[in-house]
């Protein structure tokens, strides 16, 4: 019983990360790429994805600079991605 409520767990919070990512993105995209390494006291993710519309691959440190729309403070962007990684 125990496995089967941290696999609830696991899928809610990796649905939360998912959802979190897509309203990230200001424009349409293919495909998102995530990556993500926790270890005691540390942890650091990598984004990026492939604009719909022209094929562009877009990864973080271009993200932040190519769209001026972006509905997050990059800082909080990234607050919030690695509290989502972090309980997963």
């Amino acid at each position: 019983m125990e496995q089967l409520e941290n696999m609830e767990k696991i899928e809610a919070a990796q649905t939360e990360l998912g959802q979190f990512l897509v309203s990230m993105m200001p424009v349409p995209w293919t495909k998102i790429c995530f990556y993500a390494k926790v270890a005691p006291g540390f942890s650091s993710s990598w984004f990026g994805f492939i604009e719909e519309e022209t094929d562009v691959i877009c990864c973080e440190d271009f993200f932040y600079n190519r769209y001026d729309s972006f509905p997050f403070k990059r800082r909080d962007a990234n607050r919030k991605l690695h509290q989502l990684v972090s309980e997963l």
